[in-house]
């Protein structure tokens, strides 16, 4: 192999590696996010059904039934635990 090639060789090896160092980068914020997302919506939930526990009028009750089901979707989407 020529240095020319060699050198250049070299370059796409340190490219393609820079870019899936990056990638995984991405992955584990995307991963450490979505683990606090969970956690946050763990104690949202248990916020609304701590409330939803107190006599409220009938539109509170639904308003947070709502509330519970917009977070328990996201929770699924998620993939939550």
């Amino acid at each position: 192999m020529s240095d020319d090639a060699r050198q250049a060789s070299m370059q796409n090896n340190s490219a393609i590696a820079q870019s899936v160092v990056e990638h995984e980068r991405r992955v584990a914020m995307n991963v450490d996010a979505s683990a606090s997302e969970c956690a946050s919506l763990n104690a949202l939930i248990a916020s609304i059904d701590a409330a939803a526990r107190q006599p409220q009028p009938a539109f509170e009750q639904d308003r947070l039934k709502d509330q519970r089901r917009r977070a328990r979707d996201r929770q699924f989407a998620l993939r939550c635990g």
